[in-house]
């Protein structure tokens, strides 16, 4: 990986990783998220249509996740 893409990687990992903290701490946070990030995807399909199966299944082992129902993350 070139150094460039290196370093956006690392910023924004630091920059997302507190929020994404606190989305993991609050289920009911969690929850909203998915159900914003679903209505987003479901309006914008035709531009995802290479990867839904892909998002989907995120989608699914993220709700699973937040419901205590898988932690092998």
């Amino acid at each position: 990986m070139p150094e460039i893409e290196t370093k956006d990687y690392k910023d924004g990992y630091k920059k997302f990783s507190s929020r994404a903290k606190r989305y993991a701490e609050v289920p009911e946070k969690t929850k909203g998220l998915l159900k914003k990030a679903t209505l987003k995807a479901d309006k914008n399909k035709s531009s995802l249509s290479d990867i839904w199966e892909k998002f989907q299944l995120l989608i699914d082992l993220v709700k699973a996740w937040s419901k205590g129902d898988y932690r092998h993350i």
